[in-house]
């Protein structure tokens, strides 16, 4: 898992949307995929590869989810 600065307004499920549009590969179990853990302190942890961390932080930069 990889930590990322927590987006103000945060959705995790328009943000697996992003990263998935973005070519993020987002892990499913069960047809569900791995939510964001908001560790309540500022951060929220990812399970995605080393490989789009880049390309997260982009998606993550320019998050503005709904609530």
């Amino acid at each position: 898992m990889i930590s990322f600065s927590r987006p103000t307004n945060l959705n995790g499920a328009e943000l697996i949307d992003e990263l998935e549009a973005a070519g993020v590969e987002i892990p499913r179990v069960n047809n569900e995929p791995a939510w964001p853990v908001d560790d309540m302190s500022g951060l929220i942890w990812l399970q995605i590869d080393e490989s789009d961390k880049d390309i997260a932080q982009e998606v993550l930069a320019a998050h503005n989810g709904t609530i």
